[in-house]
């Protein structure tokens, strides 16, 4: 449970508070730079879909979409060159960085719920993290269609984000918990392998989870995430604090007792890869 993402799910409800809280400061930037490190060190490496080959060709299209900083993208161009990379993004929550931008590296405005401005069959790899908690369970079914959509026959679609759960966790967690989850859809994660098999044109569906710890019980690792769970909650709490009824008296508090408790129970996050096929289109005239 992390970051601006509870932010993005509240837009439909606050518009006030997204309004005082975008756009991001550089600080917040870097929150989500990091939190992308992380998740690439964890499953050592940026994608489970099987896309190498295609991605050094030079020739293929990958969309990333709800693009965050664009970090992703970023990397992908840096480590398969000549590559045609395109993020999309919903404004007014965008928070691109776009200083240093690579040339194949492009950003357009785009709301998947509503529809891409993309042909069919345009991507060799579509991809899309840390949103699950954004949108409802009708939205998703949409948007997993659209991805879809636009993905080639024989392409790869990656879904990713954690789920919240944290495990063992202590008492002032399970509260904070319960409190984000009674406006928040903490459980929409599980249940992307449905959506996914909805659509009856993906195969080959697999689902992969790693755990990211929150401490120095892990060592460095853990102590980096631990750091990043705090300086987030610090940044965001007092700005949800009236939101969810929270003092901002306590938030202080709030966050070294749930770091703290972390630390005691060997708490992580459980990170999800959901990753599938396009079927190909089977030539029956030959």
């Amino acid at each position: 449970m992390t970051d601006l993402f509870f932010i993005y799910a509240l837009r439909d409800t606050n518009k006030d508070l997204l309004e005082e809280t975008f756009p991001l400061t550089e600080e917040e930037k870097e929150y989500l730079h990091s939190r992308h490190h992380l998740t690439r060190e964890i499953f050592r490496g940026n994608f489970n879909s099987p896309v190498h080959k295609v991605l050094k060709t030079g020739w293929a299209k990958v969309l990333d979409v709800g693009c965050d900083v664009g970090t992703w993208l970023f990397e992908l161009s840096a480590d398969y060159p000549g590559c045609t990379y395109i993020g999309t993004y919903t404004s007014p929550y965008s928070s691109l960085a776009t200083v240093n931008k690579p040339f194949d590296v492009e950003f357009i405005e785009a709301d998947p719920v509503n529809g891409l401005p993309f042909e069919d069959d345009s991507f060799d790899f579509v991809s899309m993290k840390n949103r699950s908690i954004e949108y409802s369970e009708s939205e998703w079914k949409k948007i997993i269609l659209e991805l879809v959509r636009v993905l080639k026959p024989g392409g790869w679609l990656e879904l990713s984000d954690y789920d919240y759960s944290w495990g063992t966790r202590g008492p002032t967690t399970e509260k904070l918990l319960n409190l984000f989850s009674s406006h928040l859809r903490l459980e929409q994660i599980s249940h992307f392998m449905d959506y996914m098999h909805m659509t009856a044109e993906l195969r080959n569906i697999q689902h992969e989870i790693k755990y990211l710890p929150l401490g120095s019980f892990a060592g460095r690792l853990g102590e980096t995430s631990a750091q990043i769970l705090s300086d987030t909650l610090k940044t965001f709490l007092p700005k949800l604090a009236n939101y969810f009824g929270i003092r901002i008296g306590d938030i202080d508090s709030i966050i070294k007792t749930v770091i703290e408790e972390a630390e005691e129970n060997q708490s992580h996050l459980r990170f999800h890869r959901f990753f599938a096929q396009k079927e190909t289109v089977l030539d029956l005239t030959s």
